[in-house]
């Protein structure tokens, strides 16, 4: 079921974001139950409605300003809404203005994560697309006329960005902003009064007492 699949998408982002900043994991989970929401509609009614899609506008940045990833996440919103726009101009018949804005959402959240992220979302909708197009012409269940909601694989294809940056970079790091570092600070005094002058050994030679 759908509310079961909200579930394991959220749970699994809970689960491997949990060592980054608590408004980068609070900003994906929303994003999640979002883009889910935003899958099945889209996938049903080829619509993707502005009352999710809009107020995510407001919230997620709100989210991603205190974790310090906002300025990056920004300019990877503007980088890919303003793709996704020019292709919508050139081709309306065959881009909604909704994939418009939801491509502002998907290059907001993965240009936080970094480049990578965001590199592999901005192409992978379209490769997923792809693919799922050529399927229909294997399958003889579409034409190259045919009409199917891109808003799903836009989605997907965010999702992998998530995982590729996970693999590649979040499972080897851990952030925090509740750390401190403690340690022993021990005093060495020598046996002997006088001044040191000179060590005649350097750092790994064997030496002998007395020498």
């Amino acid at each position: 079921t759908v509310e079961a699949a909200t579930a394991l998408v959220c749970g699994l982002v809970a689960w491997r974001l949990a060592g980054a900043s608590g408004w980068l994991l609070a900003a994906w989970l929303c994003f999640a139950v979002a883009g889910m929401a935003l899958a099945v509609i889209d996938w049903r009614t080829r619509r993707l409605p502005d009352v999710i899609t809009l107020p995510s506008y407001l919230v997620l940045p709100a989210l991603l300003a205190p974790s310090g990833a906002l300025a990056q996440g920004l300019l990877g919103m503007l980088g890919l809404g303003a793709i996704y726009a020019v292709l919508w101009f050139v081709r309306p018949d065959a881009l909604g203005l909704g994939d418009v804005k939801l491509a502002g959402l998907i290059g907001l959240l993965t240009g936080a994560l970094g480049l990578q992220a965001w590199l592999i979302a901005a192409v992978g909708g379209h490769l997923l697309g792809a693919v799922y197009a050529l399927g229909l012409l294997i399958t003889r269940r579409g034409t190259l006329r045919s009409e199917f909601p891109f808003g799903p694989f836009m989605l997907a294809a965010a999702l992998a960005a998530w995982l590729a940056w996970y693999l590649l970079h979040g499972r080897w790091h851990e952030e925090t902003d509740d750390a401190y570092v403690q340690g022993n600070v021990v005093s060495i005094v020598p046996q002997t009064s006088g001044t040191v002058t000179g060590i005649e050994a350097d750092e790994g030679d064997r030496v002998e007492a007395g020498q």
